[in-house]
């Protein structure tokens, strides 16, 4: 939107997408949808052995692994770090001198 100020006040001014925008705008996915669909149709697919011998399942599952372990070694990192951050507070609560 766009705000003006005028000698009676504010007006604040809303432009609204017309229809043919609208139109335009349903015209480019759909024509974009068509295309990638050809595309889709022409593709020729080809395998090599290698890919065909690949145990998708088992790479699924070592992966969820390893993130697994990534979060739980962060977290642990996390949780090191607030401790020292919390002995470090306790010590500054308990010195005498003064702080800044």
């Amino acid at each position: 939107g766009l705000t003006e100020e005028t000698d009676y006040g504010y007006f604040v001014l809303l432009r609204l997408d017309t229809e043919l925008e609208a139109l335009s705008e349903d015209y480019a996915a759909a024509t974009y949808d068509s295309l990638i669909s050809q595309w889709m149709d022409e593709a020729q697919v080809e395998t090599t052995d290698a890919l065909d011998s690949l145990d998708i399942p088992a790479c699924y599952d070592r992966l969820v692994a390893l993130q697994d372990a990534l979060s739980a070694q962060l977290a642990a990192e996390a949780e090191a770090e607030e401790d020292v951050d919390d002995a470090e507070t306790a010590e500054d609560a308990d010195s005498d001198e003064p702080v800044g």
